[in-house]
């Protein structure tokens, strides 16, 4: 029913990933034929139930000033409902115009300049931006390895920072960016405790938990009543429906007191305004038929997963690969080639012309890893993991 193996032509699309320009800027003078594997987003042409509704709209030839109406928020709900196992009231949800910018008005809402954040690292690195935007101390607590490889929390740890430091809020990364792992409902529970008794509130970016593999996956939204007194969720359709370009999502606020605040906040700033195409992709994603596209294109990308799983522990067993829970992210230990990520990515990227992401970027803890995305075809994907053996193989020789 659906070809991935057929993606879309992105020369002309302006892309961060793909556009020869921005890339230069990023990692000088590559190979002509470069594969771009860094950005996380997908090469795959929309949804077929998206396009379509992008014509009736292009048909009506109107793009004028819209609001938040109830087809909106009825898909949002019902879509949040079937994740979280709890009912949701529209009023908890918040149209946004993406994911980072509403992290950083929380940010902006929630804490002063000098108040302090925390956060688990390695993280997705805009984290740090939104508290350098807000002149706010990053406080970091770094994930530990455990015996299967896969990352957990040190809660002494994390614990500790939040006694001695006080920060204002806490923000969770859910599945977590870069490494794919879900956190069980008992650590996000863990988390939250500590948070709720140390007056910390708790933000969770849920943006990838349409991408499910190896669950279950438990939202902050599925706790009990008291810790939702406690939580915002910022989540949206952009990773699960590849259209972060609409700059559309939403931020889930149960209790009324967080949500009149964060709202006077929006209205202050002048952020109340949704955006036409893109709450229509979210009315269209949010179906039955949304769905099917949503569970065939995942198919597709953990078949690319498992097989770039395989050919890393067989073909470059010098490179561990952490085992993903969800996303369509890899994160790749390098350090036994006696290299760190930024050496890796930039003779990856200059020798073989496969451009991915250095771990440096998620923070400290990541400085031996690099991020690489497999959210594209077949071909290219193991076209890339070829020549990234390659490099192995003169690393090694």
């Amino acid at each position: 029913m659906y070809n991935f193996d057929q993606i879309a032509d992105r020369s002309h699309d302006h892309s961060r990933k793909w556009c020869p320009k921005f890339v230069e800027t990023e990692y000088g003078k590559v190979p002509e034929d470069y594969i771009a594997m860094s950005i996380a987003d997908m090469d795959f042409e929309i949804a077929p139930c998206i396009y379509d509704k992008f014509k009736e709209i292009i048909e009506d030839r109107t793009f004028g000033y819209i609001y938040a109406y109830d087809e909106f928020l009825t898909a949002v709900k019902l879509w949040t409902e079937a994740k979280v196992g709890r009912e949701i009231s529209k009023d908890e949800i918040l149209p946004f115009n993406g994911v980072v910018p509403s992290l950083n008005l929380i940010c902006h809402t929630f804490a002063q300049p000098g108040d302090s954040m925390i956060i688990l690292s390695p993280v997705y690195g805009p984290f740090r931006k939104v508290a350098q935007n807000n002149q706010l101390e990053i406080l970091e607590s770094d994930l530990r390895l455990n015996e299967e490889g896969q990352y957990e929390v040190d809660f002494d740890n994390f614990e500790r920072l939040v006694q001695n430091h006080h920060p204002k809020l806490f923000i969770l990364c859910n599945p977590q960016n870069p490494s794919g792992r879900i956190w069980t409902r008992d650590e996000i529970q863990h988390l939250a405790d500590i948070c709720l008794e140390n007056n910390v509130l708790f933000v969770s970016d849920e943006v990838h938990s349409d991408h499910i593999y190896r669950g279950p996956f438990t939202s902050a939204l599925a706790l009990d009543e008291k810790y939702l007194k406690n939580t915002l969720v910022a989540c949206g359709p952009n990773k699960g429906f590849n259209f972060a370009g609409l700059c559309t999502s939403y931020v889930l606020i149960p209790d009324d007191q967080i949500r009149t605040k964060f709202k006077a906040s929006m209205e202050t700033n002048c952020i109340a305004l949704p955006n036409m195409m893109g709450m229509a992709a979210v009315c269209a994603a949010y179906t039955d038929e949304g769905r099917k596209w949503l569970e065939a294109n995942y198919a597709y990308l953990i078949d690319n997963y498992e097989w770039a799983q395989n050919f890393v522990d067989e073909e470059m067993p010098q490179i561990s690969s952490m085992k993903i829970e969800a996303s369509y992210l890899m994160w790749l230990n390098v350090s036994q080639l006696g290299l760190d990520g930024d050496e890796f990515t930039h003779r990856l990227a200059q020798e073989q012309g496969v451009l991915v992401q250095s771990g440096s970027i998620f923070g400290s803890a990541g400085k031996d890893y690099v991020r690489v995305n497999i959210g594209t075809s077949k071909d290219l994907v193991q076209n890339a993991f070829y020549r990234m053996k390659k490099l192995y193989n003169e690393i090694n020789n």
